[in-house]
């Protein structure tokens, strides 16, 4: 739980996407190692921040999700990727 405070921790004040993505999962993994997959999902909703629209962080959420045995929030991660707003310009809305 201590590593997973401190990966938090760190995520939550880099600056760079990868490195947030990174500490991100590395935090919730130390959770999901020692069978907290409830607090790692927890988690993921207090910490995902700015990361809410990154694809691979939504797919990792999406496996997460399914592997605690939680589809229905699974399938609101999945949703996220599929219906995410679009970054183009002069994308139609």
């Amino acid at each position: 739980a201590l590593a997973s405070y401190y990966f938090l921790l760190a995520r939550d004040r880099s600056t760079e996407v990868e490195a947030m993505r990174r500490r991100f999962q590395l935090g919730l993994n130390a959770l999901v190692a020692n069978g907290r997959q409830g607090q790692a999902l927890e988690e993921a909703e207090r910490h995902l921040g700015n990361l809410e629209s990154d694809l691979p962080t939504l797919r990792y959420l999406v496996r997460l999700a399914l592997a605690a045995g939680q589809p229905a929030l699974a399938s609101r991660y999945a949703k996220r990727l599929v219906f995410r707003p679009s970054t183009r310009r002069g994308a139609a809305p």
